[in-house]
């Protein structure tokens, strides 16, 4: 792979981790927003229903977190890639 191309490949891994990173505080904001609901009485769902919605947004942040870390570790190797691609140059 030349430069370029691995500067193109860290791009698109950065824009990538910048869309999961939003997501995750959507996810946040969704659990504090239900939390929030309930303790000022705001929301009347059953506390199985509440339960299970911040179990399924729970579960999608981890699910982005996981995948956010993966894409992390593959911007540090790429970037060693193109920090070595550069020292041949």
């Amino acid at each position: 792979m030349n430069r370029k191309h691995l500067l193109a490949e860290y791009e698109k891994l950065v824009q990538l981790a910048d869309e999961l990173s939003r997501q995750l505080a959507a996810c946040r904001e969704i659990i504090e927003v239900v939390i929030g609901g309930v303790y000022h009485s705001r929301v009347k769902w059953h506390q199985k229903t509440i339960s299970e919605v911040i179990s399924a947004v729970v579960d999608i942040q981890y699910s982005l977190e996981l995948e956010l870390r993966l894409i992390e570790a593959q911007k540090a190797f790429l970037a060693r890639l193109i920090d070595r691609n550069n020292d041949i140059h």
